[in-house]
């Protein structure tokens, strides 16, 4: 059983091609956008623009994805960050709109065009996932993370994981794996854009 993402050295360069072309073409379409968006949140209140969230990524690896910030700077004070819910206060007028169309995400995609992560891969894992991914198997754990992912199109992927929906993480992120292809990869794409737009599950 394939337990990582196994290319040959073009389908290696095929997706290493989507990942620089679509990141940067994305990124210069939107850079009229980004800049209204980042004085939007320094005018809304005090703190960074971007937000950085650390993750694992292969092999237990820390990888470090950028967001636009959608929170409070004082959102949790010296307490445990926890998982954003529907009707958060803690989140800003800018920050439900950024959500909402999935713009906050937009600045990971300078981690793909370093090439710590790729466009669509296994998510990025929060500790809990993590350990859970361990317990059941080492499959994915050595793939690249992606901005996007199966699980994403699927809907899993928010709120706070219970044991049900870890393991239909785990079962999409092992489906993606086994079944990459460049197709698989611009119907991921082609179904985040129209749920970043249709779905309400996002908050």
């Amino acid at each position: 059983m394939t337990t990582e993402l196994e290319l040959t050295p073009f389908q290696s360069l095929l997706k290493r091609t989507l990942d620089v072309v679509l990141s940067a073409a994305i990124l210069l379409f939107l850079a009229p956008l980004l800049i209204i968006v980042s004085i939007l949140i320094k005018l809304e209140g005090p703190g960074p623009i971007l937000n950085k969230q650390r993750r694992f990524g292969p092999d237990g690896r820390e990888v470090i994805i950028r967001k636009f910030r959608t929170m409070r700077i004082d959102a949790d004070g010296d307490a445990i960050v926890r998982q954003a819910t529907k009707s958060d206060s803690r989140i800003t007028s800018v920050g439900q709109f950024l959500r909402r169309t999935a713009l906050d995400e937009i600045p990971a995609l300078i981690s793909v065009l370093r090439g710590d992560m790729t466009l669509v891969g296994p998510r990025p894992k929060h500790a809990a996932e993590y350990d859970y991914y361990k317990s059941v198997a080492t499959a994915v754990l050595h793939t690249k993370p992606g901005i996007t992912s199966m699980s994403r199109v699927l809907g899993y992927e928010y709120g706070t994981p219970d044991a049900e929906t870890l393991q239909l993480l785990y079962d999409s992120d092992k489906q993606y794996v086994q079944g990459w292809s460049i197709w698989l990869d611009l119907k991921i794409i082609g179904q985040t854009f129209v749920r970043a737009f249709t779905s309400g599950n996002a908050y």
